[in-house]
C-alpha cells in the first residue's frame, strides 16, 4: 500500500465514522479502493449500522427515538455487541475472501 492509498483509506474510514448512512457514491469508493488494494493483500469492507443503542440516546427526545425505531422492521436498534461481532468476523480468517463489501446492519431497513 503506498502513501496515497493509505491517505485515501484513512479519509474513507474517517468519513464513515461521521456518517450514519453510506450513500451509493461512497460505496463505489470503497469498492474501487478494494479493487486497488486486493493485490497487496488488503481487504476493504465496511459496516453500515442503523441507529445503535448507546449513551447518545440519552441526549435525544423520546419522540425522536420512537420515530427512528418505527423505521426499523425489526423494531429495535442495533447493539454495540452486534457491530463488534461483525467487525471481528470481517477481520478474521473466516472472511478472507471478501473485499469491497458493505455489511448492512439495519434491521431490514436498507433500501437499494
Amino acid at each position: 500500500m503506498n502513501l496515497t492509498q493509505r491517505e485515501r483509506l484513512s479519509e474513507l474510514l474517517l468519513m464513515q465514522l461521521d456518517a450514519t448512512d453510506l450513500n451509493a457514491g461512497e460505496a463505489r469508493e470503497f469498492e474501487a479502493l478494494a479493487r486497488e488494494l486486493v493485490n497487496a493483500g488488503v481487504m476493504v469492507n465496511c459496516i453500515t449500522p442503523v441507529m445503535t443503542e448507546t449513551e447518545l440516546l440519552k441526549e435525544m427526545t423520546p419522540e425522536h427515538i420512537a420515530r427512528a425505531r418505527e423505521k426499523i422492521p425489526m423494531g429495535r436498534f442495533c447493539t454495540v455487541e452486534e457491530i463488534s461481532a461483525m467487525a471481528a468476523w470481517i477481520a478474521s480468517p473466516e472472511c478472507s475472501f471478501t473485499t469491497g463489501a458493505v455489511f448492512d446492519l439495519s434491521g431490514g431497513r436498507a433500501t437499494y
